[in-house]
């Protein structure tokens, strides 16, 4: 849906990840981890080219 500014949101439905969204903007990620009662989340700077931190790689579902 339309918003504010202009993102796009990734969610998983494996269940290690089911809990996790990450919202991309055009300099960072919205990294977002729910929980019963609190929800977690942090931005991670990000520009085209760049690296990921290692925390923000540490967030990601594994590949399996």
């Amino acid at each position: 849906m339309p918003g504010y500014w202009p993102t796009f949101l990734l969610e998983w439905e494996t269940e290690e990840a089911k809990n996790l969204q990450i919202e991309v903007f055009d300099d960072r990620y919205e990294v977002s981890r729910f929980f019963d009662g609190r929800t977690d989340v942090w931005y991670e700077p990000h520009t085209y080219g760049d690296t990921f931190s290692d925390q923000f790689i540490a967030e990601l579902p594994n590949a399996d």
